[in-house]
């Protein structure tokens, strides 16, 4: 498993954004994102800070069912 890169809240969206997720809301510097993958629908919340930590982004990707690698790929664009 690659080491997860650190970025800001607003790469992480932009990442996910290629991974077909999509914004919700935003509630101050937190934005809520939703994955559909087959009949269910995956939630989880970016914040917006300068740098998401690693322990943080990896929370993000287990809870809409990406791979790290799918997400630097996505990354890379």
């Amino acid at each position: 498993m690659p080491n997860l890169p650190r970025t800001s809240g607003k790469e992480v969206l932009r990442g996910l954004a290629e991974l077909n997720c999509i914004v919700l809301r935003q509630t101050g510097s937190h934005v809520r994102v939703e994955r559909h993958k087959g009949d269910r629908m995956l939630l989880s919340t970016v914040p917006l800070h300068k740098t998401v930590p690693v322990g943080t982004l990896a929370k993000i990707l287990r809870d809409l069912e990406i791979t790290p690698e799918e997400f630097i790929a996505a990354l890379k664009g």
